[in-house]
């Protein structure tokens, strides 16, 4: 697995950072800290660093669990952002398998990648794991963007 870059939210880092990654060695991160705004401040300007895009090109999309049961995330080109709410049963229990269908497929126009998961933190321990090893697994041709509130809900394995 690519190196697991850990950062807490902070203004700054945004600014001195952000820029400073190329698409093709953008590390996999673990953003944390309680700011929502700060959250939503970077997904938007790293999108906007990769894809050259703003927040009114990214459109809602569906994920089909079965017949009567989905649940909605966010996508761009090669960008699919989702957030994870414990309370959203479907999500929660169906996140290994709608991240293994986003990264079975070949990638558009074959640049690297990225999922976006917000608030991994709501994720049970057993789920973490399963999403470590999708990580292993994909690293060659995603990346990924975890956040969360805090580090002590979040395993070792993705740490």
């Amino acid at each position: 697995m690519n190196e697991l870059y850990i950062f807490k939210y902070i203004s700054k880092f945004y600014k001195k950072h952000l820029y400073n990654f190329r698409t093709d060695d953008f590390p996999n991160m673990l953003l944390y800290g309680s700011d929502k705004f700060q959250q939503y401040y970077f997904i938007k300007k790293f999108i906007k660093q990769i894809y050259n895009i703003d927040d009114k090109d990214i459109t809602e999309q569906t994920y089909k669990i079965n017949n009567s049961k989905s649940f909605k995330f966010r996508s761009s080109m090669n960008h699919y952002e989702l957030i994870i709410n414990k309370k959203n049963y479907l999500i929660v229990h169906n996140i290994i398998d709608f991240i293994k269908d986003l990264t079975s497929g070949n990638s558009f126009n074959k640049k690297i990648r990225y999922i976006i998961l917000i608030n991994v933190d709501e994720l049970h321990k057993n789920i973490q794991w399963g999403l470590r090893s999708i990580l292993e697994k994909t690293s060659s041709t995603t990346r990924y963007i975890l956040t969360c509130s805090g580090l002590n809900k979040i395993e070792n394995a993705i740490i």
